[in-house]
């Protein structure tokens, strides 16, 4: 699979990144703040990105974090509910990376959000971003994500699709320290398997328009949507279905001897 695309799509991406923090989606007049079910008729802004990421995606990440670059990420999207999907990366009981795609409510609006974040060296961190800018064509598909509060001058997360191809882009202003948002990580990834997510889209008849978290008044107050704990985390790990937990015991017997001296 290539990631070129063709000039009239490079020239829509960079109009939509060039106006990276100018878009605003139209709300909805929507008086209850208890729908759960989301009628036909009614948009989800984003919806087909859940069509779109189900199945095994591997790919080479550039990144400013103190993880590095590396020339292979292996994720594996699946549902866990009819209108949720995630993926989760352990290195150890310290480092773990989850993301996860949603449908919520916010500001009177059925949309996606991203909740992207996990333990780094023991610190969790979790960001929650709303869908900002959608641009979808037979053969190019753009999603961008910011921060519901402080918008993109804090983080954001761009996803590309083509073909069978996935570009994530993610900017931060490293914890409000750069006063213009910088690349985070770049992954990009190419769909090595689909059949190992379809017994769940299966189970669950993934996907459809339902309501996963309301967060008409989760936000208010806040200057951004970052949380450092999970007692404040408006949807902490535990609460998300179908995620699994799996506890391993490995004993090892004449261990080798580890040469300092040398690399492995």
């Amino acid at each position: 699979m290539k990631f070129s695309v063709n000039s009239i799509a490079i020239a829509i991406l960079i109009l939509l990144v060039s106006c990276r923090h100018d878009s605003k989606i139209l709300s909805l007049a929507l008086s209850a703040d208890t729908i759960t079910n989301i009628s036909d008729t009614l948009a989800v802004i984003g919806f087909s990105i859940l069509k779109k990421l189900p199945g095994i995606w591997h790919g080479p990440v550039t990144s400013a974090t103190p993880l590095g670059s590396y020339q292979e990420w292996i994720v594996d999207f699946r549902p866990i509910s009819s209108a949720q999907i995630s993926a989760k990366n352990e290195l150890d009981s310290l480092n773990d990376i989850f993301m996860s795609f949603f449908i919520a409510k916010y500001d009177s609006t059925f949309m996606m959000f991203f909740r992207n974040g996990g333990g780094f060296a023991g610190q969790v961190r979790n960001s929650y971003m709303k869908i900002d800018s959608v641009y979808e064509s037979s053969n190019l598909c753009f999603y961008r994500f910011v921060d519901p509060i402080s918008g993109g001058d804090r983080v954001d997360t761009d996803i590309t699709f083509k073909e069978d191809s996935l570009i994530m882009h993610v900017h931060t202003n490293v914890y409000n320290t750069l006063s213009t948002p910088t690349t985070h990580m770049i992954w990009k990834a190419v769909l090595k398997d689909t059949t190992s997510a379809q017994n769940a889209i299966d189970h669950f008849d993934y996907p459809q328009k339902v309501v996963v978290k309301n967060f008409s008044t989760t936000f208010d107050g806040l200057s951004e949507a970052v949380f450092y704990s999970a007692s404040v985390d408006p949807y902490p790990e535990q609460d998300q279905p179908y995620l699994g937990i799996s506890n391993v015991t490995v004993n090892i017997t004449n261990p080798p001897v580890i040469d300092p001296a040398k690399k492995y």
